[in-house]
């Protein structure tokens, strides 16, 4: 951990590096069999941005973020999707 809080190569900061976050951006709306034009159209961002992010050469505001889910239909979390995912263990009464 560095002096900020942030954890290596890991963590929420790591999910929404610019690369993974438009990797995810791409399969997303490649898997709703929308084209660059329909997510832009969709989510009011332009084109080029969405291209940009997509390529990883840009990394969106949250607005544009928020904005760029929307279009897809998705949460900002589900877009963001930094691996967090919970899940309910459960331990018999005997052993707790």
């Amino acid at each position: 951990m560095d002096g900020e809080g942030t954890r290596e190569g890991g963590g929420l900061a790591e999910a929404v590096a610019s690369e993974k976050l438009g990797a995810r951006v791409r399969g997303l709306r490649r898997g709703a069999r929308m084209t660059l034009e329909e997510l832009s159209e969709r989510a009011g961002v332009s084109r080029a941005m969405v291209s940009k992010v997509e390529r990883g050469e840009k990394n969106p505001t949250l607005v544009v973020a928020a904005k760029v889910a929307e279009g897809l239909g998705v949460t900002l979390s589900r877009l963001i999707e930094a691996g967090d995912e919970r899940r309910v263990v459960v331990v018999p009464r005997d052993r707790r």
